[in-house]
């Protein structure tokens, strides 16, 4: 089994472990998901039924030293979407544009003509699938997690077709050419000719967290937090020796 150039630790358990049994599942789940889909045909109403297979997170797989997800690198962050609906949808269609988890209930709410109550975060592609739109409402996913390796109040990013940018409290954590460097091996934050485009990421990131009511601010009263920080109890299971921008800066 050929591993990415980013899994440099834990490599015999990741080959011989956990991507057989990782593997396994997907299998399974395609299984099902052709029994849903015969179903369907079965009683007449495939072509009018909208039908979606997507995922809530993926898994660092062993990139970068790190099992599991809390990180917004593409292994734990990009997840497939997968939608059809023959009556409006051309087969085959690919689309390379980030489309985020709270855009799927407006956007198949477009698809049937319902009206979308307002104060969702997230928003209609319905037009943009079917073709009707050449470009998508948003050129960008946002992202965050409070917790996990990074110390609360963990970390918040953004994703587009290019770049993937992500920031601490404490200033601007990553950013990453996700086409030219697809494993994400060559930070640019602290990059001479990335200024530019950091500010640019980081002013827009900013206003994203300001739309969506985010903010550094939050309480860390609830939750098992402490136990989360770098280093702690719960990240013994899920670090297979890696590293990760600012792990020497973060706390012990």
């Amino acid at each position: 089994m050929k591993l990415p150039p980013n899994v440099d630790k834990g490599i015999g358990y990741i080959r011989n472990k956990f991507l057989p049994d990782y593997y396994g599942l997907i299998e399974s789940l395609d299984i099902e998901f052709i029994r849903i889909l015969k179903a369907l045909k079965d009683a007449g109403v495939a072509d009018d039924t909208i039908v979606c297979y997507s995922s809530d997170h993926g898994d660092m797989s062993g990139a970068h030293g790190l099992c599991a997800k809390r990180f917004p690198y593409r292994n734990s962050s990009h997840v497939p979407f997968l939608i059809r609906y023959p009556r409006a949808i051309k087969a085959g269609k690919v689309i390379g544009d980030p489309f985020n988890t709270p855009d799927i209930y407006p956007s198949l709410a477009g698809f049937c003509d319902v009206k979308v109550p307002a104060g969702l975060d997230g928003l209609d592609y319905s037009s943009f699938f079917t073709g009707r739109a050449t470009k998508p409402p948003r050129d960008c996913s946002y992202l965050e997690m409070h917790y996990g390796y990074v110390t609360w109040p963990g970390w918040r990013a953004l994703r587009t077709s290019e770049y993937l940018y992500a920031s601490t409290k404490h200033g601007p954590w990553m950013l990453y050419d996700v086409n030219r460097d697809p494993h994400e091996l060559n930070n640019l934050v602290e990059s001479a000719g990335s200024k530019a485009l950091v500010a640019d990421m980081d002013k827009r990131l900013t206003a994203l967290m300001k739309e969506t009511g985010d903010s550094w601010k939050m309480s860390c009263a609830t939750g098992d937090q402490a136990k989360w920080s770098s280093h702690k109890a719960k990240l013994a299971d899920q670090d297979l020796g890696g590293t990760w921008p600012g792990f020497d800066s973060d706390d012990k």
